[in-house]
């Protein structure tokens, strides 16, 4: 799943999950989560905003992981995406996206004068 990162000023403080997400890999039951971030693995507490409309994971830990892989946007540019995938019960890997793959694509001019 994408998730974005949460910034006050220049300082991550977290990240947010989607509405959707939430409802399919976070049960109601659950309010803690093991997140594995590189070689650090965290267990962090879940507030019951989360299912309330304010889905947030905030952790000082997250904040110096997030800062530490220098993903920070210019002021006014919309939050960095990250993939949060499941990785077990209740656990989840965090790492950046990789970006898409770009094709070259010649004009057909230039095909057809191949």
């Amino acid at each position: 799943m994408v998730v974005k990162t949460q910034s006050k000023g220049r300082d991550f403080v977290g990240l947010q999950v989607g509405e959707t997400d939430i409802e399919r890999y976070f049960p109601k039951d659950r309010f803690v989560i093991e997140l594995r971030l590189d070689h650090l693995q965290i267990l962090l507490s879940l507030s019951p905003d989360f299912w309330r409309g304010r889905p947030e994971i905030c952790d000082p830990r997250l904040s110096l992981w997030l800062k530490s892989k220098n993903l920070a946007a210019s002021p006014g540019q919309p939050p960095v995406p990250l993939a949060l995938i499941p990785a077990g019960n209740a656990a989840f890997h965090l790492s950046p996206l990789r970006p898409k793959s770009v094709l070259a694509v010649r004009p057909a001019a230039q095909i057809n004068a191949a």
